[in-house]
């Protein structure tokens, strides 16, 4: 049973590695006022999480199919995507290319969340009174590339930045179940509304949101798949 994460370089011309490339720069929708085009695509890896993580989504994913039958409807089974997730990462040896054996950036993963995340899975964050995640507390992804981007710097009072220079966001394999698209902001969700699976906020329907969302409550409904290191 494998208890570390593994990481493969994707070759040019792969159809995975083209495939990540393209939903990358499809879904990079900010203005270049607000947030300028990435220069280019370092390298895309593969993600290979631990047994455990990984058997816990299929686990997950096989239970919301056999209620929801999404693939009887034409649609992937448990309602799977593929989403983005920013995250702040420094001094990972993703960024520069210099890959650890065991799947690690080094000997304690704490001091890398990208690394935690891909090694031991997400985590929800903890409930605080007043709340500042607009809706409740779970795993905030998002279809759009640029946004994701502005999470990959340091927090400055309850604001993130972009980071500058090389940086990378992970793209995750998703278990969507039966969504509820949210008209308003509901703070102190714990989990989505009952005979729902997920939550999305979708701009034009979601008030005082410019760019998609998709929360999740469960951490087995993510599986870290892949991580487009750019600049």
């Amino acid at each position: 049973m494998s208890t570390v994460g593994y990481y493969g370089v994707l070759t040019y011309g792969h159809e995975k590695y083209d495939s990540v490339k393209t939903q990358f720069y499809e879904t990079w929708t900010h203005p270049a006022s607000e947030r300028p085009r990435p220069k280019k695509v370092v390298r895309i890896l593969g993600i290979t999480c631990p047994t455990k993580i990984t058997e816990a989504y299929l686990k997950y994913k096989a239970a919301l199919e056999k209620r929801g039958k999404f693939s009887t409807r034409g649609m992937e089974p448990a309602n799977e995507r593929r989403r983005w997730h920013g995250t702040m990462i420094e001094n990972c040896k993703m960024l520069s290319g210099h890959l650890a054996d065991r799947g690690e950036c080094d000997d304690d993963i704490a001091k890398c969340v990208l690394c935690s995340i891909i090694n031991t899975g997400f985590r929800k964050p903890q409930p605080v009174t007043p709340s500042n995640q607009m809706f409740g507390f779970g795993v905030y992804l998002t279809a759009t590339s640029s946004k994701a981007d502005g999470y990959t710097g340091k927090r400055v009072g309850n604001f993130i930045h972009a980071a500058t220079g090389l940086r990378a966001i992970i793209l995750n394999k998703v278990a969507v179940g039966r969504a509820m698209k949210m008209p308003k902001a509901s703070e102190n969700l714990l989990r989505p509304p009952q005979g729902y699976d997920s939550v999305i906020g979708e701009p034009g329907f979601t008030v005082n949101l410019k760019y998609d969302e998709l929360i999740v409550y469960e951490t087995a409904a993510l599986l870290p798949s892949y991580v487009v290191v750019y600049e």
